[in-house]
């Protein structure tokens, strides 16, 4: 609540600790805005970025903090199940984020499998990119599992993904 003003300012810091130890400056320069204090952002983009596992876990968790953010664009990178699962950790609490772009990363069935149970309780997600990943059937079906209950989201795209390959029986 109002009064967790220095709750706020300790994870905005484990947040830019988190982005500086990547050295990756396109990660530092996202999070700084996002933990910035009225952040208005309301789009990151991050494509083909290097973006890896310590990088969405610096995003992730800004995102515990942040109420701007509505779109953000993680396509092309290398992050994989430790890095979807912080992500899915700041879905449980973020209420403002609407699309998260993850295609083409190395998000496994264990990271969707942590999507997909913070589906269970997030609101705010419309959509959901994670074609061109190698999530299986036990991911797919962990997913289809959690849009029984989430009522926000419209769309989930797990196009190019090995999901046929390990025989969905």
């Amino acid at each position: 609540g109002p009064g967790d003003g220095g709750g706020d300012r300790e994870a905005a810091g484990r947040a830019i600790a988190l982005a500086n130890a990547t050295e990756n400056k396109d990660v530092i320069a996202a999070v700084e805005d996002l933990v910035a204090t009225g952040s208005r952002t309301t789009e990151i983009e991050l494509r083909d970025k290097g973006v890896d596992d310590r990088g969405a876990g610096a995003l992730a968790e800004a995102l515990k903090t942040n109420t701007s953010l509505e779109v953000l664009h993680l396509g092309g990178n290398n992050v994989g199940a430790e890095g979807a699962g912080a992500l899915a950790e700041a879905l449980k609490t973020n209420t403002s984020l609407e699309v998260l772009q993850l295609g083409v990363n190395g998000v496994s069935n264990e990271g969707a499998g942590a999507l997909a149970e913070a589906l269970k309780t997030n609101t705010s997600l419309k959509e959901l990119q994670l074609g061109g990943n190698k999530v299986g059937a036990k991911g797919a079906g962990a997913l289809a599992e959690a849009l029984t209950a989430n009522t926000s989201l419209e769309v989930l795209s797990l196009r190019g993904s090995k999901v046929g390959a390990e025989g969905a029986g």
